[in-house]
């Protein structure tokens, strides 16, 4: 609502209130108050936001009937570099367009994603009123601007193999990428074998609900235990998993995770400092190990190849004792 005031036959306007920017993140709510001293990457400006890839920025105006805004986004500044020039947003007569800027509330997630490095976004946001003489007479705001670092999410890390390969000769070894990832790899191993047994018990103890989801594609999105976690800003001798095994990424050779049965793997990338990226989401893979012997293996592949795999003719695990259970019957 617009407060206004009567002197006489006219109406005094409200003044819109100084436009207060509020970071909006992908799960919650949170006012802008972490401050970080970025004086070496930003022409000596202390003090400024840190903000992830994709939020978005809330802006509010009291007693505004709507809100103009300008942005400018780019390159971190270094220190002989000039500060970007911002037009300032400007409202029309009657508060309720933009003659500069965009008329919005909010600024868009996608202004903030992309980024794979450290990025400059300055927003300048004006609160709007109707400042039409005889029926408006109120005032706009003045023109508030700040300024953020976006920091960017690391990239999910990458399996070699790929999720879903099966090993043969009864082992393998899996390698974990991480693109920029300062921090390493923290990682959580599930053997299928507890997979079934959970699923097995759940299934005899509830009878509310019998439906199971199998899709590959649940296990590619949601870890099926307590997922791995980074630690943020870890200090010196600090363990850099809150949960999960670490692995270093610069460490040579380069580290591996041996394979002896069927398991999931979840992996997430960590960033050292949070003030060069943030940790990214959780990746899982599935991997199997065909055992048994030798020759019986290679004579099972080659039936296997014939058949084009699972997305042909084939019907059978490649654990070779359910094979020949269910081809003996």
């Amino acid at each position: 609502m617009t407060s206004k005031s009567t002197l006489g036959p006219y109406d005094i306007g409200a003044v819109a209130g100084k436009p207060k920017m509020t970071v909006i993140t992908d799960q919650e709510e949170e006012s802008v108050t972490v401050t970080t001293d970025v004086s070496s990457l930003n022409n000596g400006n202390q003090n400024m936001n840190m903000i992830k890839s994709g939020d978005s920025i809330q802006i509010n105006s009291v007693d505004a009937m709507s809100i103009c805004w300008t942005k400018w986004v780019g390159n971190v500044l270094k220190a002989d570099e000039d500060e970007p020039i911002l037009k300032a947003p400007v409202c029309s007569n009657d508060g309720m367009s933009c003659i500069e800027g965009t008329k919005s509330d909010r600024t868009p997630s996608s202004l903030t994603q992309g980024a794979n490095a450290l990025r400059l976004f300055k927003l300048s946001a004006i609160g709007c009123t109707n400042t039409s003489p005889g029926t408006g007479g109120g005032k706009h705001s003045i023109v508030t601007t700040s300024s953020y670092i976006i920091v960017p999410t690391l990239q999910t890390p990458t399996f070699t193999p790929d999720t879903g390969t099966q090993f043969k000769n009864s082992q393998g070894s899996i390698a974990m990428a991480g693109n920029k990832a300062t921090g390493g790899i923290c990682y959580v191993l599930q053997k299928m074998a507890e997979v079934t047994t959970t699923a097995t018990t759940a299934a005899t103890t509830d009878t509310t609900d019998t439906t199971t989801s199998t899709s590959s594609s649940d296990s590619v999105i949601t870890c099926p235990i307590q997922p791995p976690e980074c630690r943020t800003n870890p200090k010196e001798g600090e363990a850099k998993c809150i949960s999960g095994t670490h692995m270093d990424l610069t460490a040579t050779p380069t580290p591996t995770l041996p394979v002896t049965e069927d398991m999931n793997v979840c992996a997430i990338a960590c960033s050292h400092s949070s003030q060069i990226g943030t940790h990214s989401r959780v990746n899982v893979g599935t991997y199997f190990v065909l055992k048994g012997d030798t020759t019986q293996l290679k004579v099972l592949e080659t039936i296997y190849n014939d058949m084009h795999g699972k997305s042909g003719a084939w019907i059978y695990d490649w654990d070779l004792d359910s094979y020949y259970c269910d081809l003996d019957g």
